[in-house]
């Protein structure tokens, strides 16, 4: 009874919240920078989530977001296994430049930590109290790290000491295709380069290219949506020498996000995001290895027209096919333009 009390003070707010809205100040159809965070797919070169819009001419837009997973999963077939047991810190450092106002290029690159970590008993406690399924949790010990892959018989990854590194370079080019005052559509490109290291888990040893749309729609005043939809072909060249974790890859994966804002006050939006893709491993029957969809909940905090903080929660909907919960902090910056202060 307390939960459902709970909610419904927070619908209540939320309800009321509305009526004392203002005017937007600025729409922000930007979603949350966040993938589907298993190791195994991160690999992959799926890029981040974009705003339809790109930057203007000579502009440049700046981001950092860091993304903190926890996830227990154990799951084992007859001719295959794999186990996740880790904490991981992801800092991914974007740059986006316009060179016209109709094109743009951009790059990320991410530095990663994993390890055992400190959150487990965080997250076995959050897991209680909202009653959610805790999965293998309670049959291993808190903060330990194990990252295993079995497959026929031999174990192609084992990790079970922390590490640290960066990971794989993704560029990519963008092409505003037309914009109104409702809508906004653009198309990119991009190649995920292996900068990263193999045996730490943090690249593929391979050349990825990808193709997506960008969709910005205004649905009413206060409610904006974004959405990108395109195709990854993972591994189309493969640079160092083929590892295990690019045996029986999908020729291609297609993936997608769906984000909804609500602009409740002039310095703050909520926003709900579903995302998902196809496997990246054809030949698996592990769903850690197969599809995901899972959604992302927070929101949008404007500090001005220059600067915006994201804040939300990943949680796997798709149970067992994506880590258990991440928690991602971005912050925006735009160039070229002038604050409210």
């Amino acid at each position: 009874m307390q939960i459902i009390s709970l909610k419904k003070i927070v619908f209540i707010l939320i309800f009321l919240l509305i009526y004392s809205a203002f005017t937007p100040a600025n729409a922000d159809f930007s979603p949350f920078q966040t993938r589907d965070q298993n190791p195994f797919n991160l690999i992959q070169g799926q890029p981040l989530p974009v705003n339809a819009a790109i930057a203007r001419k000579n502009q440049l837009l700046w981001t950092s977001t860091l993304t903190i997973t926890n996830t227990s999963n154990v799951q084992q077939l007859p001719d295959e296994a794999i186990q996740l047991d880790y904490e991981s810190y992801r800092l991914n450092l974007g740059l986006q430049y316009g060179f016209s106002n109709n094109w743009a290029v951009s790059m990320t690159l991410p530095f990663i930590y994993k390890g055992g970590g400190f959150l487990d008993d965080s997250i076995n406690s959050w897991h209680h109290f909202f009653n959610q399924p805790q999965g293998n949790r309670p049959n291993v010990a808190n903060n330990q790290y194990n990252i295993q892959r079995v497959q026929n018989g031999v174990m192609t990854t084992n990790l079970q000491s922390a590490s640290s590194g960066i990971g794989d370079l993704q560029l990519s080019l963008a092409y505003l295709l037309t914009t109104s005052t409702t809508n906004r559509i653009s198309l990119w490109t991009g190649l995920k380069l292996p900068t990263g290291d193999s045996a730490k888990l943090n690249s593929n040893d391979a050349i990825d290219a990808s193709i997506w749309l960008a969709l910005n729609h205004q649905l009413a005043q206060h409610w904006f949506f974004n959405t990108n939809a395109g195709v990854v072909l993972p591994a189309i060249i493969i640079t160092g020498s083929r590892n295990a974790n690019n045996s029986g890859i999908s020729d291609q994966v297609l993936y997608g996000h769906a984000m909804l804002a609500w602009q409740v006050l002039d310095g703050l939006d909520l926003k709900l995001q579903l995302a998902g893709h196809t496997s990246y491993y054809k030949n698996s029957g592990l769903l850690l290895l197969g599809s995901t969809y899972f959604t992302t909940f927070g929101g949008t905090i404007h500090l001005n027209r220059c600067n915006n903080i994201d804040i939300g929660i990943n949680e796997d909907i798709k149970v067992a096919a994506s880590p258990d919960v991440s928690f991602l902090f971005t912050w925006r910056h735009q160039g070229s333009c002038q604050t409210d202060n």
